[in-house]
């Protein structure tokens, strides 16, 4: 297996976790989270 088909599968892992953590994440947490970071100064 050569190493950019490795990777490629790492990172469709990584991005598959991490896609479906944010589904099963309440939306009113990530509205919360997005305003706050949205106040953020500078």
């Amino acid at each position: 297996m050569d190493a950019c088909l490795r990777l490629a599968l790492l990172e469709a892992a990584y991005t598959d976790d991490f896609v479906g953590r944010v589904r099963d994440r309440p939306v009113a947490e990530l509205r919360a989270r997005h305003v706050t970071v949205s106040e953020w100064p500078g």
